[in-house]
């Protein structure tokens, strides 16, 4: 199978493919959220397995990633560029306290025109928060981390986490946040259908040598 088929299968159901593949997510080097061209890469990665679903099985590891900023070591063919709204992690600022203005940690997703896919990079210790929908069917996102060597404490930075993403969602409601931590990560993708957006959350934890286990995916609507 062609590696514009596999991305063609991760369009047409992103369930079942975040079931039966491994999918890693690459931020931009330019940090602002925003719609950017992304390709699918193959990689030759042995060792994941997905028990998403029922019983444990071998799976494959694709990378996405922004057009001409990372290559998986040339391990696989690339897909057809294609464009995305993407939402960009923002980390507290250990000084300020702050992850910045709303404008810049939360991003609207619209409820008509293209792209009709949204990405954004890995959860590793962040929480992406979904918000309701809006009168025109648009979603307010954000994908917010704390610094990982804040010397707040878990439980601290959690709330404080819990915090900034709630107060970003001012005059909407929060929905749904996506919750992530060092070991269990998360790939979280949108796609709108019809003028509504729904998002898929596949959780895995990843070993150092690239290897891993898909534990779950789970639908927001």
């Amino acid at each position: 199978m062609s590696i514009d088929a596999t991305l063609q299968q991760l369009l047409d159901d992103p369930k079942a493919f975040l079931t039966c593949n491994a999918l890693i997510i690459y931020g931009s080097p330019s940090s602002a959220s925003g719609v950017k061209r992304f390709v699918l890469q193959a990689t030759d990665k042995s060792g994941w397995q997905s028990v998403a679903g029922g019983d444990a099985r071998n799976v494959a590891l694709y990378v996405l990633y922004e057009e001409g900023t990372f290559n998986a070591q040339g391990s696989g063919p690339v897909s057809t560029p294609f464009d995305a709204h993407y939402i960009s992690m923002r980390e507290r600022d250990p000084k300020s306290g702050s992850w910045g203005d709303s404008k810049d940690t939360h991003y609207t997703l619209p409820s008509s025109g293209k792209p009709r896919l949204m990405v954004t990079s890995k959860l590793n210790g962040c929480t992406f928060g979904i918000g309701s929908r809006s009168d025109g069917g648009g979603r307010l996102v954000s994908h917010l981390r704390p610094p990982l060597d804040s010397a707040m404490g878990v439980v601290a930075g959690r709330l404080a986490l819990d915090t900034a993403t709630r107060t970003g969602f001012a005059g909407h409601k929060l929905d749904v946040s996506v919750m992530s931590s060092a070991q269990q990560n998360g790939t979280v993708i949108g796609q709108r259908s019809g003028g509504h957006w729904t998002f898929y959350a596949q959780r895995f934890q990843v070993g150092r040598t690239m290897d891993g286990v898909i534990s779950d995916v789970q639908v927001y609507h």
